[in-house]
């Protein structure tokens, strides 16, 4: 795979995704580390970049704001930690252990197959991927 800087991706993926989101929700890029350099399949990379971002704000109730932070993980200093924190209403937590789960879903015309195949990308590529309660209205991608 080529070598790209990933908050570059991401920025660049943000200004596109903006326009797709629901009216009322809104992108804030959050505290941030200088460029960061991954390698991978970056058509790919912008897939899954698209594919959570608009997830984010299909989750969301206007006004909203979908939070983007990009930094390195504490524990190890070595790894990258892309969060993406939106407002929506949250969904239950047995839902939230099959939502990686191809044919899950928790939209009624949803097919599915948006977060299994996010999941499986972000892991072809040494990452992992979780979905999680941040607070009682709000759930965290990282």
């Amino acid at each position: 795979g080529a070598v790209m800087d990933f908050k570059s991706e991401i920025l660049s993926i943000a200004g596109l995704t903006s326009s797709m989101l629901p009216k009322g929700a809104t992108l804030v890029w959050m505290k941030s580390m200088d460029s960061c350099f991954i390698e991978g399949d970056e058509a790919q990379i912008q897939e899954v970049l698209m594919n959570i971002l608009i997830y984010a704000g299909e989750a969301s109730t206007a006004p909203s704001k979908i939070n983007i932070a990009l930094r390195r993980e504490r524990d190890t200093n070595k790894q990258i930690l892309l969060q993406v924190n939106d407002e929506g209403v949250g969904i239950s937590k047995v839902m939230l252990e099959s939502i990686f789960q191809p044919f899950v879903s928790t939209k009624p015309a949803g097919h599915g197959l948006g977060l299994a195949s996010t999941k499986r990308v972000i892991e072809s590529h040494g990452g992992t991927h979780r979905r999680s309660h941040c607070s009682r209205r709000r759930h965290c991608y990282s």
